[in-house]
């Protein structure tokens, strides 16, 4: 998989408020990122947060420097009735749970 072209999928998805395929093509960039594929570069000043009613919310960040980009997966407790973090991907390469 080409991670930019993904990443630009999710960009063109949210452009046109086809809201599934930017959850979808978030979804992914997760499985290629947990996979151990290597990141998109990401432009500074950008978020985007994607979920579509179900559990799992998708979410990409990154400082105004353009540097220390994160990918987010946040999961919804059923127990604490919330969305907590449940996975962080650096997008310098580093991975954090």
């Amino acid at each position: 998989m080409d991670p930019q072209a993904c990443f630009q999928r999710i960009l063109e998805a949210c452009t046109e408020k086809d809201w599934k395929e930017a959850f979808y093509a978030m979804n992914d960039l997760y499985e290629w990122l947990l996979m151990g594929g290597f990141p998109p570069k990401i432009p500074p000043r950008t978020y985007i947060s994607v979920g579509i009613g179900g559990a799992t919310v998708y979410s990409i960040l990154s400082k105004p420097q353009g540097k220390g980009a994160v990918f987010e997966v946040y999961r919804f407790s059923y127990s604490s009735r919330r969305y907590e973090l449940y996975k962080t991907f650096h997008l310098d390469g580093e991975e954090q749970q």
